[in-house]
């Protein structure tokens, strides 16, 4: 699509930060949230009690994926929010818990999965990139006088 004279295209950058840094902080949200919870969920649904934390890591990662934004490449946006997530959230789950480093880690490979998988979905749902175009602005000429 050309570009229509006296305008230039607007460029998208890969990664949307500012959407990414929201996005992860609520990933974090419901990271906390589903933790503080999860004693409640215990004592209620012990029937659940053992798949509780995997659904809400699962759930928040794919919540901060989902979150694109205007970004270029959504499931890159998605990857990047989860993973920003489960790193804001490492610090409480090494010193807070007795989960074994290798299941959180392992846990990394979850949050990139499901971040990358949301924001593909997203990027889909949002529908193609459209070229958008802005006027370019032009300076007035003084009179010369």
């Amino acid at each position: 699509m050309m570009a229509a004279r006296g305008s230039r295209p607007v460029v998208r950058p890969p990664v949307d930060r500012p959407a990414c840094v929201r996005a992860a902080s609520f990933g974090l949200s419901i990271l906390l949230v589903g933790g503080v919870a999860s004693g409640l969920v215990v004592r209620a649904l012990p029937a659940v009690a053992d798949g509780w934390l995997p659904l809400v890591s699962a759930v928040a990662y794919t919540v901060a994926g989902w979150r694109i934004g205007e970004a270029d490449r959504p499931w890159l946006q998605g990857l990047l929010a989860a993973t920003l997530a489960w790193g804001l959230a490492l610090p409480i789950r090494l010193f807070a818990s007795t989960i074994p480093t290798a299941l959180v880690f392992a846990d990394l490979v979850v949050a990139a999965a499901f971040g990358a998988a949301a924001g593909y979905l997203a990027g889909r749902r949002r529908g193609p990139v459209v070229e958008v175009t802005e006027p370019v602005r032009r300076r007035k000429r003084r009179a010369s006088g």
